[in-house]
């Protein structure tokens, strides 16, 4: 039903991963790649988990340490190019050894007018995090491509990429471009993970009840052999329901092995990008901060050489004067 509140009036495993580039028509992909890969889940589920607060939003929200979260409404109506937006807030923890450890965020969703309910959606999300350095100088965008490819089987391929609203100095770019990259790559890391452990998930469940189908089918010809005690009828009819039997008992396939029914709780594998993210954002920092104590070591120097000069020749124009 949220799905079609969203999308109506212009509508909007482990899982598989994927080589070579997705194509789609009608819209591109950005250039920095974050997830493409295939899940045993329904498309529209897939756009359930990702935006309404569902229990999977919930689980993502908690592993980030995210907080103050805040998720405003579809608007009812698409605007004039047959865009619905709506806007979300949160406020992110961040593992920086230097500066800010959180970061007040907001991010403006934009759910695109090729979208079609139980076939595929395209969301495009704005991302603005403030408290962070050079904040007002850069945003991201991240376009979301849910695409149905079979049976309860979703393609999800998450793209981004940064955008600045001025031009930015080179080293200054590189850290951006550095640190933003890390940190969306470790979000949704975050993400297939949990996608990967619910596709893995609904696999064996099909598995069981196919393996519980086969079951009962065998019990049931076990007991109807077992009941079945003196002959009846002229020999070409038993013959004829012997045959029947067999036939029957030949179209069920062997069971499977019995691993899944002893179910083990899967869990999501930590991101392992934090570690590499705060490592590369200390050298960054370290860097810089290396950078300007020597153009401020310089520029002392060039500041008592210059007091010496201007000495100097005050002393040349005294002697002058005197004579």
């Amino acid at each position: 039903m949220e799905i079609e509140d969203a999308v109506n009036n212009n509508y909007v495993t482990s899982g598989t991963q994927l080589t070579g580039h997705l194509t789609c028509t009608g819209h591109e992909h950005f250039d920095i790649h974050l997830i493409d890969e295939v899940f045993h889940i329904n498309v529209d589920e897939v756009f359930t988990c990702l935006f309404t607060d569902s229990p999977f939003f919930q689980e993502f929200v908690h592993l980030r340490n995210t907080y103050d979260v805040s998720l405003g409404e579809w608007s009812h109506e698409p605007d004039e190019n047959g865009v619905k937006t709506r806007l979300i807030s949160y406020t992110l923890s961040i593992n920086y050894s230097l500066g800010p450890k959180c970061s007040p965020s907001s991010e403006t969703q934009h759910l695109l007018p090729e979208s079609q309910p139980g076939t595929c959606f395209l969301v495009d999300a704005d991302c603005y995090n403030g408290g962070v350095p050079y904040a007002d100088d850069f945003f991201t965008t991240v376009r979301y491509c849910i695409r149905k490819v079979g049976e309860n089987k979703t393609r999800l391929h998450v793209s981004g990429r940064i955008n600045y609203k001025k031009h930015i100095w080179g080293l200054v770019k590189t850290f951006i471009d550095k640190t933003a990259s890390t940190g969306l790559a470790t979000n949704f890391g975050v993400i297939a993970n949990l996608f990967r452990r619910e596709s893995e998930r609904r696999k064996r469940e099909n598995r069981c009840s196919v393996n519980s189908q086969k079951l009962n089918v065998h019990k049931s010809f076990s007991s109807s052999r077992k009941s079945y005690s003196k002959p009846k009828g002229s020999v070409k009819e038993r013959v004829s329901q012997r045959s029947q039997w067999r036939n029957n008992f030949n179209s069920v396939a062997p069971y499977g092995d019995n691993s899944c029914m002893t179910r083990r709780k899967a869990t999501v594998q930590p991101a392992q990008a934090d570690t590499t993210y705060s490592s590369t954002t200390d050298v960054l920092a370290m860097s810089i901060f290396v950078v300007v104590i020597f153009l401020v070591v310089v520029n002392l120097l060039l500041f008592y050489q210059i007091a010496l000069l201007e000495a100097t020749v005050a002393k040349v124009v005294v002697k002058h004067s005197a004579r």
